[in-house]
């Protein structure tokens, strides 16, 4: 089963996310953070994750601890958690280094699309670099 991490600066919203994902029983384990540095830290320590909820980079640096991020775990499914007002085409969701995003107050159904759809992505992108090698 995919372990999923929650990865959001406010506290509330974190939470209920977290809630919302277990209460699905759809994962093996959802955790949460409060920033990609958190995040950064808690795979560094040898934690699994599959797929990581992210609110979406706003800063240069947020931007960059991103990217630094995917380079170190490049099987890290990502999806932005976005206000109405945010959201992204797909080119620019993927430049921003993203494979899925979802409207933070979308429905249980809606969060378990979207981490699918991280998942299959990065199944793609596993699947093209093994075969360029």
């Amino acid at each position: 089963m995919t372990t999923v991490l929650v990865v959001d600066r406010n506290p509330a919203s974190r939470q209920q996310l977290k809630q919302e994902l277990q209460d699905t029983g759809q994962f093996a384990r959802v955790t949460a953070c409060d920033g990609l540095e958190a995040a950064d830290l808690f795979l560094q320590q040898g934690h699994t994750v599959d797929v990581m909820l992210c609110d979406t980079p706003e800063s240069t640096h947020a931007r960059c601890a991103l990217d630094h991020l995917r380079d170190k775990h490049p099987d890290l499914g990502v999806v932005f958690i976005q206000e109405r007002d945010q959201w992204m085409d797909k080119v620019a969701l993927q430049k921003a280094g993203a494979d899925a995003q979802v409207l933070r107050m979308s429905s249980p159904m809606e969060l378990i699309a979207c981490v699918a759809k991280a998942l299959v992505a990065r199944i793609k992108t596993a699947g093209k670099r093994t075969s360029s090698q």
